[in-house]
């Protein structure tokens, strides 16, 4: 086997451990792109290599190198993982203009009174919490209005 060949898979395996490490952290737009298409080029990469490699290898080897390949696929298909979890990751600063309420007409929330029947205590607490209680963008005062 070329020895040209192992520099190869060794320089794909070093540049995939330096990629994956980069896209653990948040990534801007370019970046997404730009580990994207390193992704692709890197399958591809490791596919020509293994192929070259397995073609020319002892029959003694042939396992210790399939395991590798699947290693270094491994880590290929995570970064591809942490990319698109990337892309699909909605920005925060656009959810929060839709997330704080304030610019949305809602009807009216009419909650049931609480009769004092024990029984139904449970299914007025429940929604009470649900829909008032819990909502971080109402005030203490707010919350209490919703008692009656």
């Amino acid at each position: 086997m070329s020895k040209s060949v192992l520099n190869k898979k060794k320089s794909l395996k070093g540049n995939v451990t330096k990629i994956k490490d980069k896209v653990k952290g948040k990534l801007n737009d370019a970046e997404v792109q730009l580990y994207s298409k390193k992704c692709e080029q890197f399958s591809e990469d490791l596919s020509k290599i293994f192929d070259n490699i397995l073609a020319n290898c002892e029959d003694e080897e042939t396992d210790k190198f399939i395991e590798e390949q699947l290693s270094i696929q491994e880590d290929i298909d995570e970064i591809w993982l942490s990319i698109n979890s990337q892309l699909i990751k909605p920005k925060s600063d656009t959810m929060s203009q839709y997330s704080n309420g304030e610019n949305v007409n809602l009807p009216k929330l009419s909650l049931p009174s609480f009769n004092g029947n024990i029984q139904d205590w449970l299914s007025f607490s429940d929604l009470f919490k649900a829909s008032v209680h819990n909502n971080e963008n109402l005030t203490g005062s707010m919350k209490l209005q919703y008692l009656n």
